[in-house]
């Protein structure tokens, strides 16, 4: 029976503009802190046995699983277009005042009923964990060893609340913070959530 360990990260602190966006999928840079931060959490993994590195297509991804990379030993790197942040569409880029203003009583509708609605040309949180779901499932039944997988706090959120078996509208009681590490471990075709967040020091 297959037993190894996953560890789904965040990717590090990224550049935000201000006013503060809608980010989802927009590309923004990490900050010298997000750097910092993925450096901590590959010198935290290198003694973990990782076999490979999967991210997301994100460019604040990638640099994040190069530095992890360089930590736990140039292990592997593949990108999995699945891991990708949640659509949101027209939104993406936009303040909440510019929702507002450009699309009235969405941005209110979608926080009475945040997992099911979707922004224009967008996904919704239950679209997001259809997308996820299976992808990690297919990855797990693909790679062997311990893997890392660099992803966001939304697609992060999704899955682990997929194999809590807990409600999407509780996603938000998952915190994710950059650079934190959430360990899961695989016995055959059994998931079991051993760490929720944990920020290496």
């Amino acid at each position: 029976m297959k037993q190894r360990k996953i560890y789904l990260l965040r990717h590090g602190a990224i550049e935000i503009p201000q006013p503060k966006p809608f980010i989802g999928q927009m590309e923004l840079p990490l900050t010298d802190e997000g750097r910092e931060q993925m450096k901590k959490s590959g010198a935290w993994l290198k003694d973990k046995e990782i076999q490979c590195i999967i991210t997301s297509p994100a460019g604040r991804c990638r640099e994040s699983a190069d530095i992890v990379a360089k930590e736990v030993g140039e292990q592997p790197i593949e990108v999995l277009n699945q891991l990708q942040e949640i659509n949101l569409g027209k939104w993406e880029g936009m303040t909440v005042a510019d929702v507002q203003r450009f699309f009235p009583g969405a941005y209110e509708a979608r926080g009475r009923n945040f997992d099911q609605y979707r922004p224009s040309g967008g996904e919704n949180f239950q679209d997001l964990q259809v997308r996820i779901h299976p992808a990690f499932i297919n990855l797990t039944r693909q790679k062997e060893g311990n893997i890392a997988i660099i992803a966001h706090a939304g697609t992060n959120r999704v899955l682990l609340s997929k194999l809590l078996q807990m409600p999407i509208k509780g996603i938000f009681n998952l915190d994710q913070t950059c650079g934190g590490v959430n360990v899961i471990r695989q016995s055959g075709e059994k998931f079991h959530v051993e760490m929720i967040n944990y920020v290496p020091q």
